[in-house]
């Protein structure tokens, strides 16, 4: 085991990507990935150019729009949502302003670039709500009282992440997934290196049990790991992100520390089947795409067909994910999480019985 620490620390290129994954790679995706839209460049062309259409520009503003000019006809919203100046065209009708307390309502035409149809769904969603705003700020006009229908308003009230600092969501989430390809890599990587160097025979012939090579490899591994994670949540969480665990910070760790192991044992079955570092990277980005797609990391699981949401049941990560949430966001204890923690534990001593078994198999 003290052999795998200096061997690491003596490693720069493995140590570089570590320190890199857990500090810059947190770091910009916390800073520059957000589920928001901003900037939406948005086109108008304006026929009322009456009160309420100028009330209406008035809200078509940052952060959210980005209002690039008006045009004077269609052949223009053509052109400009064609070459990417604008993906947004709103087309105010001439009765606009007259037909905002009448019936039929007043109604707006909106050409939205589908192309990115994440950003566009967004952007109408913004849009609607800027609509809906400004008809109740408008009103019934004198004279008129109790001539639209009933309103209903809603006091959403939100709990754990009251501002939704997307920020916080993506930068935890960010962490988990990359301690997760990590904690792949470094088992693979110590195992693969003694094939290469050609010392793997010199531990079988030893005393040495096959679980107990392995054992040596898996937990200074963890060890590092686990480190890292506790520094992430430090240095890059808190003091850059702002992101405090409401609950216990020992309790994350004790479930990073358990997290690390089935993990790890992916790690070392990999590299009983790999016979250098590349074909071990290669394997571990392949393997580590549908323990992440798997994981609800970034679709919920209830958005996901019912027969694929029983093989999420099979991804630590999954468990994992709702540790972290649990504990950093609504502060829960080991009182409601303790079958997440049951279910890792459990899937790791599966995965490093089969690493055990695929290793006396391979080299016995």
């Amino acid at each position: 085991m003290a052999k795998e620490f200096v061997q690491f620390w003596r490693d720069p290129a493995l140590l570089a990507i570590v320190v890199y994954a857990f500090t810059f790679d947190v770091l910009l995706a916390g800073k520059g990935i957000t589920l928001e839209v901003r900037n939406f460049p948005v086109v108008v062309w304006d026929l009322d150019r009456r009160q309420a259409s100028a009330k209406l520009l008035e809200r078509i503003r940052p952060p959210e729009f980005r209002l690039t000019g008006t045009v004077e006809d269609r052949a223009q919203i053509d052109r400009k949502l064609n070459d990417g100046t604008a993906l947004m065209a709103i087309i105010i009708p001439r009765d606009f302003s007259r037909r905002i307390h009448n019936r039929p309502p007043a109604t707006l035409q909106v050409l939205v670039d589908g192309t990115n149809s994440t950003s566009s769904t967004i952007a109408l969603a913004y849009l609607s709500r800027i609509v809906a705003e400004l008809a109740q700020e408008i009103g019934d006009p004198p004279g008129a009282r109790g001539r639209r229908a009933p309103q209903i308003g809603i006091e959403p009230r939100i709990w754990f992440n009251p501002n939704l600092e997307n920020a916080w969501f993506i930068g935890l989430s960010e962490l988990i997934s990359i301690g997760t390809m990590i904690a792949i890599l470094l088992p693979a990587a110590a195992l693969v290196r003694e094939k290469q160097y050609g010392t793997i025979e010199q531990l079988l012939v030893s005393p040495l049990r096959p679980w107990e090579i392995m054992t040596c490899k898996l937990v200074p591994m963890a060890c590092l790991v686990v480190a890292f994670t506790y520094m992430s949540c430090r240095l890059i969480l808190e003091a850059f992100l702002g992101l405090r665990p409401a609950g216990s910070m020992f309790l994350f760790l004790a479930a990073s520390a358990i997290y690390v192991f089935p993990m790890s044992g992916m790690g070392l079955l990999i590299a009983t089947m790999v016979r250098n570092l590349a074909q071990t990277i290669l394997v571990v980005l392949v393997v580590s795409l549908p323990i992440l797609f798997l994981s609800g990391t970034w679709t919920p699981p209830e958005a996901m067909p019912h027969w694929l949401q029983w093989p999420m049941k099979l991804s630590p990560m999954s468990y994992y994910l709702n540790i972290g949430y649990a504990v950093y966001f609504k502060g829960t204890g080991l009182r409601y999480l303790y079958p997440d923690f049951l279910a890792m534990a459990g899937l790791g001593s599966l995965v490093f019985s089969i690493s055990i078994w695929q290793t006396r198999r391979q080299f016995g």
